[in-house]
């Protein structure tokens, strides 16, 4: 786990980026929670109709996006730099929020961070792991994953025990044991 991605300069960009991203991403969400709650404040039913088309056309574009531009955009311009797209996207919302920051904008910024998150990014940062050797793969997704976790379940990374979710190349879930899921979900 941490001697594979601290053994791996390319993992260890990609532990700091995970972290940063979660960082990022709560810096987004929190605002954007927040203005949600003062917008619809005692009106639950239209906030969670808003929230819920919100979130239906977030997948719905992710879904497009994937099927129509992300594998033209990994062959034409590459992987790593899909990747770059979601800080561009980070750093474009938060330009637009310092300007104006209505409910119109909120929106926008949150739906284009989690489409670009959604069809781009994370298959270009998973793509990232058919660089490490086949044997620590799976620790050291579990790894990454458990440090952009939250809290940040940095013990699960340090150990150098292999887990029993991550001795398989199926991603469960950082932090639970096989114990947790039923037989037929257990990583054998």
């Amino acid at each position: 786990g941490f001697d594979d991605v601290r053994r791996s300069p390319l993992l260890r960009l990609v532990a700091v980026a995970y972290v940063l991203f979660s960082v990022l991403m709560f810096s987004l969400m929190y605002p954007y929670q927040t203005l949600l709650a003062d917008e619809f404040a005692g009106n639950d039913a239209a906030l969670a109709t808003f929230v819920g088309v919100v979130q239906a056309a977030v997948t719905a574009a992710s879904f497009v996006v994937s099927i129509a531009l992300a594998n033209r955009i990994y062959a034409r311009f590459g992987v790593v730099t899909a990747a770059l797209v979601l800080p561009v996207v980070y750093a474009l919302g938060f330009g637009t929020w310092l300007v104006a920051f209505t409910l119109a904008t909120a929106v926008a910024v949150s739906f284009s961070q989690q489409v670009v998150q959604r069809s781009l990014s994370n298959a270009a940062w998973s793509a990232m792991y058919t660089v490490v050797p086949s044997g620590a793969v799976a620790h050291s997704r579990y790894c990454v994953y458990a440090l952009r976790s939250t809290p940040p379940r940095t013990g699960c990374c340090f150990s150098n025990r292999r887990s029993p979710v991550a001795t398989s190349t199926s991603y469960v879930e950082p932090g639970v044991t096989s114990d947790v899921y039923p037989k037929r979900y257990r990583v054998s």
